[in-house]
């Protein structure tokens, strides 16, 4: 086997080595049970989501938080459905007091534009962010306050579930998805945090103002959270940054559909890699896709008889064995053990769509939320 091949193999297994390391190292937090006092900001950045955000209002309303240390602000992001009227309604109907924002300026558009102009105009000591899809737990809130209260980090990163399915297709991406979590818990507590979603996200307002916000890379249409994550890294360094494992602040999300629409979701996550200015992640990033092409690289080789069989069987057991023991704690904290099964199909579809789509995700356009973009945008 190639040497390089060979270093590629052990670097990555050094990588997953130290996120599997960071994972069982993280404790899991118990909320305190004891009086709080930080005012908190949740903001929500909406665009065409009339078929959720009544869910995601109604989990805000059930929060188990004092009402008078909460503001809610839900920003419109030009949407083109009945997503307003449905906010509107619900705050009349439940009597929830909650502040509508509208970008009105078709020249202001996007999730980091949103967030930035409510982040302006909000009160709170601590940001919260969350998405129009998400559900989220009535202890959700009092989980988040109650680590910030207690360790006082710049950013508070917490753990995002997919909603269950019932076909194979979810159940990849829900171990898929739970791979990218996973290496965002592991890498934070190993001291080098690379990855945040924003689904469930938290930071300080005096961080957020300190780095300058999300203004500098507004015109991505992803990537608010890693952007914020790396500009607080450099500011305050990783030791600022932290991962909240716990149930109580577990947020729910929806898996694509179909795979059209998954195929559009990883075109827009790799299309902000070019805004990349972390080495770190630059770093990592470029080892998994290297571990990815040299898995499948071997398969495709080996099919054609051009190096022997047992070469690219050794690189996808050794990658096997590598990634589960970290894939088995995630999916037991998710109480989702049995997706384990289809793992080590997974590991050869992974790799096969990481390679596709990191190469296109830099030349090919997509489209999100009746939008098309471009690389670069």
């Amino acid at each position: 086997m190639s040497i390089c091949v060979i270093i590629i193999l052990v670097c990555y297994a050094t990588l997953i080595g130290l996120i599997t390391w960071g994972w069982f190292r993280l404790d899991i937090f118990k909320t305190p049970d004891n009086t709080f006092k930080t005012r908190v900001s949740i903001i929500v950045a909406a665009r065409n989501e009339e078929l959720n955000i009544e869910n995601l209002l109604s989990d805000l309303n059930s929060l188990d938080y004092p009402a008078e240390l909460v503001e809610v602000i839900l920003v419109d992001d030009h949407s083109e459905d009945a997503t307003l009227r449905i906010a509107n309604e619900f705050a009349v109907k439940h009597h929830f007091s909650f502040t509508i924002l509208e970008l009105r300026d078709s020249q202001i558009s996007g999730k980091k534009a949103a967030l930035h102009h409510a982040v302006q105009l909000s009160k709170g000591e601590l940001i919260l962010t969350t998405d129009a899809d998400c559900r989220l737990k009535p202890g959700w809130l009092k989980a988040m306050v109650g680590y910030y209260e207690t360790y006082n980090p710049s950013m508070i990163l917490g753990p995002v579930k997919f909603e269950k399915g019932n076909s194979l297709f979810v159940s990849m991406q829900e171990l898929e998805f739970m791979s990218l979590i996973v290496t965002t818990a592991g890498s934070v507590k190993a001291g080098f945090p690379i990855m945040a979603n924003g689904a469930n996200l938290a930071y300080q307002r005096k961080a957020y103002e300190v780095c300058g916000g999300l203004s500098e890379k507004i015109q991505y249409a992803s990537g608010d959270d890693v952007f914020m994550l790396s500009a607080i890294k450099k500011e305050f360094g990783s030791s600022s940054i932290h991962f909240l494992k716990s149930q109580d602040a577990l947020v729910m999300t929806m898996p694509e559909k179909d795979p059209g629409s998954f195929i559009q979701q990883r075109l827009r996550w790799v299309s902000k890699s070019r805004g990349y200015k972390d080495v770190q992640l630059q770093f990592v990033s470029i080892l998994v896709y290297l571990t990815n092409l040299s898995l499948v690289l071997s398969l495709i080789l080996a099919c054609f008889r051009l190096i022997p069989f047992e070469m690219a069987a050794f690189f996808y057991i050794s990658k096997l064995v590598i990634d589960i023991p970290v894939m088995a704690g995630i999916s037991c904290f998710f109480k989702r053990g049995f997706l384990m099964m289809y793992f080590p199909v997974l590991e050869i579809i992974n790799a096969l769509y990481t390679v596709v789509i990191g190469l296109i995700g830099n030349l090919k356009s997509f489209n999100w939320k009746g939008r098309r973009y471009f690389p670069g945008n």
